[in-house]
């Protein structure tokens, strides 16, 4: 690609075609860089999101039953599972790195310590969109599919170095 139209392309357009070259499927990337509907209700979750001005609606409840029925998260950690999802999920929604993710989710180098271990550990992160599928909103089941897929590609890179160490 030519500097240029590197320059010139927006910011979204590079992300686009990043998802595109991991393989993600076009109607996941377009479930990922749709408006986010903010609930209006005047709810705390509204307000957090019109007072920090992300594309992040936290976790409800019903949401969160469905996605921790399907993990076994057996780690102490100082951040409770909820808190370590939102942060997870915050930042795929918002398109920032871990460093960027709110306090209110816990610390961003140790969330993304946590989602390592969890993605080399299990399959239960990298299978986790196929077993929610259906049980939550379009969006939100992008989301997952995302993070799903951003463990399969950390499993597949530790054990590629695993590899390489025992040669």
């Amino acid at each position: 690609m030519h500097e240029t139209q590197e320059a010139s392309d927006s910011i979204e357009a590079r992300q686009r075609r990043a998802y595109e070259e991991l393989g993600l499927p076009e109607c996941v990337i377009s479930a990922i860089f749709a408006p986010t509907h903010h609930p209006d209700d005047g709810s705390a979750a509204a307000q957090s999101v019109d007072n920090n001005h992300d594309r992040y609606v936290p976790l409800s409840d019903e949401e969160y039953d469905t996605i921790s029925a399907q993990l076994t998260d057996a780690a102490q950690a100082r951040t409770s599972l909820r808190d370590f999802l939102n942060g997870l999920l915050w930042s795929i929604a918002n398109e920032k790195l871990w460093a960027s993710i709110p306090e209110r989710y816990g610390d961003g180098d140790a969330l993304r310590q946590r989602f390592r271990r969890m993605s080399v550990k299990s399959d239960g992160l990298m299978s986790l969109a196929d077993r929610v599928k259906g049980k939550l909103s379009t969006q939100r089941q992008a989301q997952i599919k995302s993070l799903s897929h951003r463990a399969t590609v950390i499993a597949r890179r530790a054990a590629q170095q695993k590899a390489n160490k025992k040669r």
